[in-house]
């Protein structure tokens, strides 16, 4: 039911974009992820912003269209060595809305603090080229902030 919804909530904001006019292939290679939390709130982040604020500890899950080369399976490794920009993340209320908090992305996949987990959902009913990831924050992400 809440994955029927989610999907549903996308292919409307995708509506909506089209009829708007505001083609997401038209900006190169920029992503704008919805990201909904345990609550279903939604907030919108996007790459390159330096405003901080702080998020509250919890699990949530990024769901997103990545650009990439064709016949490319997927992964946060490809997509961050393709376009290292996007190891900045930021979070916003709206969709153009002021960031609220902003997140970096180590260099090295290894390190404790990243902001993508590997894990997703199974591929079924997922486009090529359609990604989504678990985003967690930690008490201690929000203390060493």
């Amino acid at each position: 039911m809440k994955r029927t919804f989610l999907h549903a909530l996308c292919t409307a904001v995708l509506l909506l974009c089209t009829s708007t006019g505001c083609q997401p292939e038209e900006e190169d290679y920029f992503l704008r992820w919805m990201l909904l939390n345990a609550t279903d709130s939604v907030l919108y982040f996007t790459f390159n912003d330096n405003t901080p604020f702080t998020v509250e500890p919890g699990e949530y899950r990024l769901l997103g269209t990545t650009v990439l080369p064709p016949d490319t399976k997927p992964n946060p490794g490809l997509l961050f060595e393709l376009h290292p920009e996007y190891r900045t993340l930021s979070v916003s209320a709206a969709p153009d809305g002021p960031t609220l908090r902003k997140w970096n992305k180590d260099y090295d996949f290894t390190s404790d603090r990243q902001f993508f987990d590997s894990s997703q959902w199974p591929d079924e009913n997922r486009a090529s080229h359609d990604c989504d990831y678990v985003f967690r924050v930690t008490p201690e992400d929000i203390a060493n902030e």
